[in-house]
């Protein structure tokens, strides 16, 4: 299979009923999927893993089923994420711009560290940060503010975070992580 032409992704959805393995090649005009694996989950109940050997294995075979499928070896995988253990927050932060009022990486590097800076319980971490806007002399809606004008560079961004407990739990297991490559 020719998978030169463009970059190889994979996507890995762990539900409670199913675990779904997809492939897929990125080119200018989209998303081409190449192939995908499906499994029954086992050890999952209520979007929260009860049986950590049970889940890893339905991964392993929803993975196996999709390089089945494309002739290609999975080596990483973009993991979606949820569960009554996961909470979301927005945050905000603004910081004064330095280089006479023109907006540097410096500058947004600075207010996304601040907006990244959220006080949490000492039992959750944050998994991720998705930049919203930045807002740059009060005009909202700016997805890249470099090179903008304005004193005040200001940031909204949303956190995911999650039990640093449950999450450690589940992170560890008896089993490897990848083969056996045993079909549903």
């Amino acid at each position: 299979m020719d998978v030169s032409a463009g970059q190889v992704i994979t996507g890995l959805d762990v539900g409670s009923s199913k675990v779904a393995t997809v492939v897929a090649r990125k080119s200018p005009e989209g998303l081409e999927i190449l192939g995908m694996g499906i499994c029954p989950t086992e050890g999952m109940r209520k979007g929260s893993v009860v049986n950590v050997d049970a889940t890893v294995q339905s991964i392993m075979k929803s993975v196996s089923e999709a390089e089945k499928m494309t002739g290609l070896s999975v080596t990483s995988a973009l993991v979606g994420v949820s569960g009554p253990l996961i909470k979301s927050f927005s945050s905000h932060a603004a910081v004064s711009v330095r280089n006479e009022r023109e907006v540097t990486d410096t500058d947004v590097a600075r207010v996304l560290d601040l907006a990244k800076a959220v006080e949490l319980p000492a039992d959750r971490e944050i998994l991720h940060v998705l930049t919203q806007e930045f807002i740059v002399d009060d005009m909202p809606g700016i997805k890249d503010p470099r090179g903008m004008t304005g004193i005040p560079c200001r940031a909204r961004a949303t956190s995911s975070g999650a039990s640093r407990r449950r999450r450690s739990r589940s992170s560890t297991s008896s089993s490897p992580r990848w083969p056996p490559r045993t079909p549903c």
